[in-house]
């Protein structure tokens, strides 16, 4: 018998903001979804965020989930009830250098990434930065540990993403990357073929899963491959580009968008 599988984003999808724009897990969503694994389903994350990013959320939360993490856009598959590391990319060391190269000429924010922690690359560790919305430690180019960092961001103003990202396909190893905008302050760097969809099917093979129907649910370019190539569905809020990917539009993911995906799927037994 085919298992029924949802995977969705975090932010912008189930997560709800709170007057501060703190993120949580509504009450709703978790009913909804504590419901779907009662009844034998199975659910999981996928996300842009890494591993300490995401941790804080679940370590105490009543929200159920029992397959692994889809992390940093798909560069990284994490076992989060065995704290095991399942699947990591590394990031095409030229396009990194070429991307750093980028930032320094250009005056843009470069982070990197590795499983656990997020660096700022700089050439003053002195001067300030500006605010990149998450917690971060400066260095230098000298100090990066090649070999760990799983994805890059250019953190730019809204009104400069389109622009960064056309700039980087010009980049001498772009045939080496994808270039994702990841909500509108950040373009990511992962390497070639990586989406949230490929690391789907790492996670699904390391659980044993192979007869299933699969169910996603995003709001941004980074979800696009995962809505289009499932059953997607798109958030009121979702970038235009996936509402027409996916089969179904539901609420804004401040109304309980994932209660009203698993009401469709269920009514219309698909």
């Amino acid at each position: 018998m085919k298992k029924k599988i949802i995977y969705s984003d975090l932010d912008g999808t189930l997560f709800n903001l709170d007057s501060n724009n703190k993120s949580y897990f509504s009450n709703e969503n978790i009913s909804a979804i504590n419901d779907w694994i009662r009844d034998g389903n199975l659910f999981g994350v996928a996300t842009g965020r890494n591993i300490s990013s995401v941790s804080p959320f679940f370590k105490d939360t009543k929200l159920k989930f029992n397959l692994p993490f889809v992390l940093s856009n798909g560069t990284l598959v994490y076992d989060y009830a065995h704290s095991k590391i399942i699947y990591q990319e590394i990031l095409n060391k030229e396009a990194l250098q070429e991307a750093i190269g980028y930032a320094f000429k250009n005056d843009v924010v470069l982070a990197i990434m590795s499983p656990y922690e997020h660096y700022i690359i700089v050439q003053d560790k002195e001067k300030s930065i500006i605010e990149v919305g998450f917690p971060y430690t400066k260095v230098y180019v000298d100090e990066i540990d090649y070999k760990n960092i799983t994805k890059a961001s250019f953190v730019v103003d809204p009104s400069q993403n389109e622009k960064v990202r056309e700039e980087a396909k010009a980049f001498k190893s772009f045939d080496k990357i994808e270039v994702i905008p990841s909500g509108s302050s950040y373009v990511e760097l992962v390497n070639k073929d990586t989406s949230k969809r490929s690391a789907i099917e790492i996670a699904l093979k390391y659980a044993n899963i192979k007869e299933y129907d699969l169910y996603t649910i995003g709001d941004h370019i980074n979800d696009y491959e995962m809505v289009k190539n499932a059953y997607g569905f798109a958030p009121l809020n979702a970038h235009d580009e996936v509402k027409d990917a996916a089969k179904h539009v539901v609420c804004h993911h401040n109304d309980g968008a994932l209660v009203e995906m698993i009401k469709i799927i269920r009514n219309k037994s698909i």
